[in-house]
């Protein structure tokens, strides 16, 4: 298992349009003006299907941090947010919301992952109940990408599980290879 080498170009195209949609052309602007030229040239002229190093995106990521982030501390979990609603559309939305439970999901999470990212492992533990709630724990093996992303997570999570018609949907922090821990890992639950 190795950490993540290469981000599907999918992922800057996400940023952009995020930072456009929430900053306007002013902010792509701003963010670019901080990128080294292999990272700008990305940036403007990515194919969504096509694998980039994970610097190039990293660089991207902190570029759109320090930018934006001081401002805006949920940054992040809104691009999440924002990632779900751009990336589940059509016919997809309609099967999400309307023929997948959260446990149908999550078995799907492994295959999710590989689609975007080269390396790093995502898992899910068994899913248990206490107290009404339905609880998972979702980690992430050697993942090198820029902190922040794992707040983009967060959001990401909680987007999805709510579209699949889920409520009560909670995002809880258990360990972050960012503070030295073995990996990043969240409790999710819902109702």
């Amino acid at each position: 298992m190795s950490a993540i080498t290469h981000e599907r170009g999918v992922n800057a195209t996400l940023v952009k349009l995020y930072i456009r949609d929430r900053f306007g052309e002013e902010g792509v602007k701003k963010v670019s003006a901080r990128l080294n030229p292999d990272s700008r040239e990305m940036f403007f002229n990515v194919v969504s299907n096509k694998w980039f190093p994970v610097e190039l995106m990293n660089e991207i990521y902190e570029a759109l941090d320090r930018e934006f982030g001081k401002e805006n501390p949920d940054l992040y979990r809104d691009y999440g947010r924002f990632e779900v609603d751009r990336s589940i559309k059509g016919f997809l939305k309609f099967l999400v919301r309307n023929l997948m439970s959260v446990e149908q999901l999550l078995k799907r999470t492994q295959a999710f992952w590989k689609n975007y990212h080269k390396g790093g492992v995502l898992e899910t533990s068994s899913i248990w109940e206490d107290k009404g709630l339905k609880h998972v724990t979702v980690s992430i093996e050697k993942f090198n990408l820029y902190p922040k992303v794992c707040s983009e997570l967060e959001g990401f999570m909680e987007g999805l599980v709510l579209r699949t018609g889920a409520s009560n949907v909670s995002i809880e922090e258990k360990s972050c290879i960012h503070k030295g821990d073995k990996n990043c890992s969240w409790e999710v639950s819902w109702k």
